[in-house]
């Protein structure tokens, strides 16, 4: 009878520890679940004000490029340029840890040693990769920023892209725009940094078929060396310190990957 209460005990104990962990785990994916909701009402707040800027540059006219000098413009996702958000307190190449240190303020720098004048503009255009039904439609929104003043364009785009149903037609028609409005300079298209093997062999397609110039990101690409990560100090325009603690952002490339992006680019630049 002693061992029959001793047994009832323990297996009451097991079905207390076994209810208390279920609950646990229902629990923490309900908070999960939340912080992911979270995470993604952050996104479409970001994409908003993403939109409202393009907006704003068209209502604004063209961007007023250099008569006597060196134009550039770096096309591209969160890496070149986001927004403000809550979870990001600068408007420039996500998870840099400040201004002087994304991939494009890198190379303003650099033709800022080979140029006298310079003027650089970065421009998210997301857009063109998430509007998968048409993203031909987006190509206007480049408008205010094209023009036969410039000397380079670099295009980072991709990274978002998950239908590729008509991807590599779509770059192509990307890059003749480009060509049409801004037939003077010179166009560098940058691979991926978070790899994806399909997108990976259109993107190559794609140069070679235009015969453009291109940045492989071979050795950087989902390299955990160049990344961000949890926890890393960035600053806001002010200089105010902020850490990173959202994993979005923590998957971008930190100050590092951002240099080894820029250095790719300014060797093909430096050859030119």
């Amino acid at each position: 009878m002693k061992k029959q209460h001793i047994s009832f005990k323990r297996n009451k104990w097991s079905i207390i520890i076994l209810a208390v962990t279920i609950c646990a785990c229902v629990f923490w994916g309900i908070i999960r679940h939340e912080q992911r909701q979270n995470e993604q009402i952050e996104e479409l707040r970001a994409n908003i004000v993403s939109l409202r800027e393009e907006l704003n540059a068209l209502s604004k006219g063209d961007v007023d490029w250099l008569d006597d000098g060196y134009n550039y413009l770096a096309l591209g996702n969160s890496i070149t340029i986001h927004g403000y958000a809550t979870y990001w307190w600068n408007e420039i190449g996500m998870a840099a840890s400040d201004a002087d240190h994304d991939y494009f303020h890198r190379v303003v720098n650099y033709l800022e040693t080979e140029y006298e004048n310079v003027r650089g503009k970065a421009v998210n255009f997301t857009v063109w990769e998430t509007q998968a039904y048409d993203r031909d439609e987006t190509l206007v929104n480049l408008n205010p920023y094209l023009s036969a003043k410039l000397d380079l364009v670099t295009i980072q785009l991709g990274e978002n892209v998950t239908d590729l149903s008509t991807y590599e037609k779509d770059y192509i028609s990307l890059i003749s725009y480009i060509k049409e409005k801004a037939p003077n300079a010179k166009i560098i298209i940058v691979g991926d940094y978070w790899n994806n093997d399909d997108r990976k062999q259109i993107k190559e397609n794609v140069v070679n078929e235009t015969s453009e110039c291109f940045v492989s990101l071979d050795g950087i690409t989902d390299n955990e060396e160049y990344t961000c990560g949890l926890g890393t100090i960035v600053y806001d325009q002010n200089g105010g310190e902020h850490v990173v603690e959202h994993e979005g952002v923590a998957l971008h490339p930190g100050d590092k990957g951002m240099e080894a992006i820029a250095d790719r680019i300014i060797e093909v630049l430096s050859k030119q």
